[in-house]
C-alpha cells in the first residue's frame, strides 16, 4: 500500500471509528490483521487469528463479523477475510 492509500485506509477507519466506536477487543484484531498484512503480505486467517489470542476460533467469528459489518474488514463467499480496498483502489 502507497502512503496515499494507507492516509485514505486510516480516515476511512477514523470515519467509522467515530460512527461505529470499537470495542478493545476489536481494536487489536484489527491491528493484528493489518499488521500481519503489512509484515507477510496477506492476511491471517480467522483460526491463525484466534490462534495468536489463545482463544477458541468461534469466539472470533462474532468479533470479525463485527469488523465487517463496520466496513473495516471483509469476507469472501468462502469465508476468507480481507482489508477492503479504499475508492482510489478500486
Amino acid at each position: 500500500m502507497t502512503d496515499e492509500a494507507n492516509a485514505t485506509q486510516e480516515q476511512r477507519e477514523a470515519s467509522y471509528k467515530n460512527r461505529f466506536p470499537l470495542t478493545k477487543r476489536q481494536e487489536e484484531i484489527l491491528e493484528y490483521v493489518k499488521k500481519h498484512n503489512k509484515e507477510h503480505g496477506f492476511i491471517p486467517s480467522i483460526r491463525a487469528i484466534s490462534l495468536a489470542f489463545g482463544k477458541k476460533n468461534t469466539s472470533f467469528h462474532y468479533t470479525i463479523n463485527q469488523l465487517c459489518k463496520k466496513g473495516l474488514l471483509r469476507k469472501t463467499p468462502s469465508g476468507a477475510i480481507f482489508i477492503p480496498p479504499t475508492p482510489d483502489e478500486q
